[in-house]
């Protein structure tokens, strides 16, 4: 009994300790938040170097049209969109084409067949960025399923400039309906974001980055990713490798609606960090040792105590003292990084409450579901993503980028631009060079081809 009794004590205080270590950072995020605010409010980008911003699509999601429609309607003036779909017969084709016709602003369809060797999301993104234009200076990238304001490409490329070569966003999630399940996966993308500042040794999050087009193509981006699944968490492992930052931009912050059921709301939990365990083990493992940590330490603390102080034991108090201090310091930083969004997103505070009070109080609720997803990934190389199953294998096997998943047919690559710019005609694969390595030639030779497929 004293040996269980010396380890919930010793996890107690080592719980309590992390956690009092943590809150600074909180309070410095938030800082760091407050002061990239009015440092943007002066600073906004309204043109500068030309941009190609890619945003992959499939299917009509939630609130699509108001997404893309504000992608396309920036107040930075030099860029151009490319939205990429997998075929013709996608459900946001019709809105995709629908918003292209309605803008004075540059934007291109790309219809990129599926794939055969990669991720859906990755063989997008390879085949669109093997096709940029000349002058192209700056890559961007976003997902269809969040809210850009009307500064988010000029403050993005802003930060850019300034703090070359790779800067990061991050998705702030507000539920569509207040359910149980979209609080809890809300909360949980809440917690990642509140870690999120000036450290540059965070990763990149697919959903609203950018990088330098030299930085890009130095680094062989598009290389690694073929074979691969996750676009951001390979680029962030290129850029890691080169010893060069990723920038955290918190005024990138970006709206995502959600509403999950609770298999898919689990599903996409437990996707996200099976993901990450496979190319990032060492955050994956940190992660889990301090929610395992906090929460045996803040169970066994509160039910022990309560037990021990109700049979009269004066130790009860102590062991309730720790749970309740643990409780306390999850509640203030709950509230910090609320207090993050408000300053972020001041017009949406009313939407922002809900999940906000869930967040700040529902820790012990929170805590045991995050910690059985945690283990759940900690087994298993198989994912569901975007209807189809993913077999992740490590690179030592068949598969040189760890990514093993039903092979489907790669059909054909077409390019439809916005009607009031030159149209153009349906291409193989064959015909766009796409290099499995990018040497100093192999760029222009890409350019090139491009510009005679426009100039056609």
């Amino acid at each position: 009994m004293m040996f269980i009794f010396t380890v919930i004590t010793l996890a107690g205080f080592a719980a309590l300790l992390w956690h009092v270590l943590m809150l600074p950072l909180a309070f410095e995020n938030l800082r760091f938040m407050r002061s990239r605010l009015d440092w943007s409010a002066k600073h906004v980008l309204k043109n500068g170097p030309q941009v190609e911003l890619f945003i992959p699509c499939k299917g009509n999601e939630l609130n699509l049209e108001s997404n893309l429609r504000g992608f396309l309607s920036q107040n930075y003036t030099n860029y151009e969109v490319v939205f990429i779909v997998e075929t013709e017969r996608d459900s946001a084709v019709p809105i995709i084409q629908k918003l292209m016709a309605s803008t004075h602003f540059k934007s291109r369809l790309a219809i990129v067949g599926t794939a055969s060797d990669s991720g859906q999301k990755v063989h997008k993104l390879r085949i669109a960025t093997a096709q940029m234009h000349p002058k192209t200076s700056v890559l961007a990238f976003a997902d269809s399923d969040v809210l850009p304001d009307p500064d988010w490409l000029g403050r993005i490329v802003e930060s850019l400039v300034s703090r070359p070569e790779c800067v990061t966003g991050y998705r702030w999630m507000f539920p569509r309906h207040g359910t149980f399940a979209n609080f809890f996966v809300a909360s949980l993308n809440s917690s990642v974001a509140g870690y999120l500042g000036r450290n540059r040794r965070g990763l990149l999050w697919g959903g609203t980055w950018a990088i330098q087009r030299a930085a890009f193509e130095r680094l062989q981006i598009r290389s690694a990713w073929q074979g691969g699944l996750s676009d951001d968490l390979i680029a962030s492992k290129v850029i890691k490798r080169a010893n060069l930052p990723i920038h955290y931009e918190p005024v990138c912050l970006v709206c995502s609606s959600i509403d999950y059921s609770w298999t898919s709301g689990l599903e996409f939990v437990r996707r996200q960090l099976v993901i990450t365990r496979k190319h990032f083990p060492g955050y994956w493992f940190g992660g889990l040792t301090a929610i395992a940590l906090t929460q045996f330490a803040f169970w066994s603390c509160v039910l022990l105590g309560t037990t021990r102080w109700l049979q009269g034991y004066a130790d009860g108090t102590l062991f309730v003292a720790i749970g309740l201090a643990i409780y306390l310091l999850n509640l203030i930083r709950a509230m910090l990084r609320q207090r993050m969004a408000v300053l972020r997103f001041p017009s949406l505070k009313q939407q922002l409450t809900p999940a906000a009070w869930y967040d700040v109080l529902a820790f012990p609720i929170t805590g045991p579901v995050a910690l059985a997803i945690y283990l759940s990934s900690a087994v298993g190389s198989t994912i569901t993503w975007r209807g189809t199953r993913y077999t992740m294998r490590q690179p030592s096997e068949k598969s040189r980028r760890g990514l093993k998943f039903e092979q489907r047919t790669a059909t054909r690559v077409k390019m439809a631009q916005n009607p009031e710019l030159p149209s153009q005609t349906i291409y193989n694969f064959g015909q766009i060079p796409i290099p499995t390595t990018e040497s100093s030639e192999k760029p222009d030779a890409i350019s090139n081809e491009t510009s005679r497929i426009r100039a056609a």
